[in-house]
């Protein structure tokens, strides 16, 4: 080649990757300013690496709490990799909170509000946000939180890779 054949484009602006994590005072003061339906699925959030759409669309029959630590299959249709996972259930609180949103169910949809199913709780978290003045935390924020607290509780990196859909 004779001449640079990207000479003359302008280079496009850095877009740094989010870093942004809870410190333990927004977390309390998130869950101070939650409603109520929604604690447990921001408590999974902020525990386990699920994504919006993982943990939205799952159903009782995904919850296993038969061994001692528990976990949750998430289906490939669920996942953004297509591929089915499990998420162990590393923090032994989340075992008691899965069985109180279950609440003697064997199928159906996992979140039930008023009678029905839920689709989404963005506006219940952004409510909590902004009144708990929690600044330039997103939703998806929650899944960099979690990642973060379980390599440091020493959960072994291949085993997050895989339940984080990174492998």
């Amino acid at each position: 080649i004779d001449t640079n054949p990207i000479q003359g484009y302008t280079r496009l602006p850095n877009n740094p990757a989010r870093e942004r994590t809870l410190s333990e005072a927004e977390y309390l003061a998130l869950l101070e300013h939650l409603p109520p339906h929604a604690l447990t699925l921001f408590e999974l959030r902020y525990r386990l690496p699920f994504r919006g759409q993982d943990i939205l669309g799952l159903c009782v029959e995904h919850v296993h709490l038969e061994d001692r630590r528990g976990y949750i299959d998430v289906p490939g249709p669920l996942a953004k990799s297509g591929k089915p996972r499990v998420i162990p259930l590393w923090w032994p609180h989340l075992r008691a909170l899965l069985e109180s949103v279950i609440a003697g169910r064997t199928d159906g949809p996992l979140w039930i509000y008023k009678g029905r199913p839920f689709k989404s709780w963005r506006t219940a978290f952004a409510t909590a946000c902004r009144q708990a003045r929690v600044k330039d935390f997103q939703e998806r924020d929650l899944r960099h939180s979690a990642i973060t607290s379980l390599v440091l509780r020493g959960v072994p990196l291949h085993e997050l890779a895989y339940a984080s859909d990174h492998a």
